[in-house]
């Protein structure tokens, strides 16, 4: 100890130290490599252990639900052309709808029919996106009934 007053250091004999410095080294080495070895082991390099996280992290229920809510907008678009009068004269269909992706097909008698089935189908609830194949065949005239007509 210092009598004056300042700072007071405490010895260890020398041989103590150094064996607790060298545990020491030995400890934190050892932790280094567990750790390393946890972070590796851990990281997937498989397609199987790709898959295995995969399906834990799979949302119960989510992939019925998608279905059911693409389900639902097709109907709704079915039913939205069923309801105009001058559509469900025509030869329409909803082709497949996916995540709210909607494809559509058929064949019209006049180039606004298109353009209004395209536009209800783009105008339903939780539709993202409308890739259509809608056809005019203006042969299809005669054998329709066109409500500017009456």
């Amino acid at each position: 100890m210092n009598s004056g007053g300042g700072i007071s250091v405490l010895k260890a004999p020398s041989g103590k130290v150094d064996n607790m410095l060298i545990r020491l080294l030995r400890f934190a080495s050892t932790l280094s490599l567990l750790a390393l070895a946890a972070l590796l082991g851990g990281c997937p390099d498989s397609p199987e252990a790709d898959k295995k996280v995969q399906e834990m992290a799979k949302v119960p229920g989510l992939d019925e639900a998608v279905l059911a809510k693409d389900r639902a907008i097709g109907i709704t678009i079915l039913a939205s052309w069923e309801s105009d009068v001058e559509l469900v004269q025509e030869q329409l269909a909803v082709e497949e709808v996916h995540a709210g992706k909607v494809r559509i097909t058929g064949i019209v008698s006049r180039p606004e029919l298109k353009e209004r089935a395209e536009r209800i189908a783009k105008g339903t609830e939780g539709v993202l996106d409308v890739v259509s194949t809608i056809t005019v065949d203006e042969k299809l005239k005669e054998k329709r009934i066109n409500m500017d007509d009456f």
